[in-house]
């Protein structure tokens, strides 16, 4: 009888630190007070995984080159809930001069992997943050990444300039990049 009780309470004890894990595409369905501790958006349909890789631009004066990773498991909102996102490495040429390069930075400017509808999975959303010597607090820009089934060596980038909170990093490059997976 012991092992019996010992057994139903070693389960009550599992089931209350169990980790309720959610398909990152399905995190638009989650309100910010339907979030509780433990929950874990995970990319376990491998939504992130046409994203992945090193990707470049080239026009006439820009080179931009990109790697997009996956980072697992980011504690959100003060330990309320983790995450799978995207963070993209980034370098700018203009006229063979470097501009910006924070593949030899830690962190991340460029982060996230929103999707806007859970069964739209080829649009993913990002935060631009401002890159300079210091933080500016509220300097972003959103990100768009797209994916074409047709085209998958092809990656479409779109920056949405907010007059309000536009950062001067995202202004010294072009808007709307089509890059190439190298």
């Amino acid at each position: 009888m012991k092992n019996i009780l010992a057994i139903i309470i070693l389960g009550f004890c599992f089931q209350l630190n169990a980790q309720r894990i959610v398909a990152i595409e399905k995190r638009e369905n989650y309100t910010f007070n339907d979030l509780q501790k433990n929950i874990y958006f995970k990319d376990i349909n491998g939504v992130f995984n046409k994203f992945l890789g090193k990707w470049i631009y080239k026009n006439d004066n820009d080179i931009v080159e990109i790697e997009v990773l996956k980072m697992e498991k980011v504690v959100f909102e003060e330990d309320n809930y983790y995450l799978d996102e995207l963070c993209v490495k980034i370098k700018q040429l203009r006229n063979n001069e470097v501009i910006f390069d924070t593949f030899n930075i830690p962190g991340c400017i460029i982060s996230g992997g929103f999707f806007m509808k859970s069964n739209k999975t080829n649009n993913v959303e990002l935060i631009f943050q401002e890159l300079n010597d210091y933080w500016t607090c509220g300097h972003i820009s959103r990100l768009t990444l797209k994916s074409i089934k047709r085209k998958p060596n092809e990656l479409y980038w779109h920056i949405e300039k907010n007059a309000i909170m536009f950062n001067k990093t995202a202004e010294e490059m072009p808007l709307d990049m089509v890059f190439i997976k190298v």
